[in-house]
């Protein structure tokens, strides 16, 4: 009867054990999973080891002034893989604008899961910090692509990269169809060629405001009024000086 009465209290004594050596440990849900789920992945006793294990070596409240954690560390919100800049704007991938790629810079390309985006240099290989139009080029402002930073403010701010040149607003394009030719120096940006002014063609120098054109299709646009080339009375009417006619009309 003692000897029975030994074994039992000799059992709960060992359960008693076992019971508080367990006790207050942590039990950590596989990330990713679904929240319903029970299994254990393992049990984590020291947070700071368990986390660098997991290259997860920086702790967050050390991410001040403009900079903000990047992934944190699923063991403890107290750490995180690094410190991410707040001059950038980071994106999901698969979610850079239309013209924009993932940055492939290690440093600052991406940070906390997401990437900071950037005008492809492929396309755009012209801007104020790229390949540069001078002379009497400048940047094509029909193809660009718009790339997005923010000032130690947190203010937002936008860079601005292009396909190509072409020629400053200083130049003008001279249209034939109104009679207009370029003066002086030209510019070609490929296509069409582009003058620093315009001037009618030679012979169209007569307004015709007392007899009206002989041809009203026949005319030189220039300064918003037409000059024509002939008027229907035999003297011309209001003759104008070729010399001081030089446009910019299109």
């Amino acid at each position: 009867m003692y000897k029975y009465k030994y074994l039992t209290l000799s059992l709960l004594f060992q359960t008693s054990i076992i019971f508080s050596a367990n006790a207050g440990v942590n039990f950590i849900i596989n990330e990713g999973n679904d929240v319903n789920q029970t299994a254990q992945k393992e049990y984590i006793n020291d947070y700071e080891k368990a986390c660098s294990e997991a290259n997860f070596k920086v702790k967050t409240s050390s991410c001040t002034g403009t900079q903000h954690p990047g992934l944190i560390c699923p063991y403890s919100p107290l750490y995180t893989d690094k410190c991410c800049s707040s001059r950038y704007a980071y994106v999901l991938a698969g979610s850079c604008a239309f013209g924009t790629v993932p940055d492939t810079d290690p440093n600052e390309g991406t940070c906390g899961g997401r990437y900071r985006c950037v005008c492809d240099r492929t396309e755009y290989p012209k801007g104020i910090d790229r390949e540069k139009c001078t002379g009497k080029f400048t940047y094509d402002p029909v193809n660009r692509c718009t790339e997005k930073y923010f000032d130690d403010d947190g203010i937002e701010h936008e860079k601005y990269y292009y396909k190509g040149c072409t020629c400053s607003s200083n130049y003008a394009r001279c249209s034939s169809t109104y009679h207009l030719r370029g003066v002086g120096e030209g510019c070609s940006d490929g296509t069409y060629i582009y003058y620093t002014s315009c001037a009618c063609e030679a012979g169209y120098n007569k307004l015709c405001s007392a007899s009206g054109p002989r041809d009203g299709n026949n005319y030189c646009k220039f300064n918003g009024r037409k000059y024509y080339l002939s008027c229907n009375s035999e003297e011309a009417d209001n003759k104008q000086d070729d010399d001081v006619m030089n446009s910019t009309d299109q």
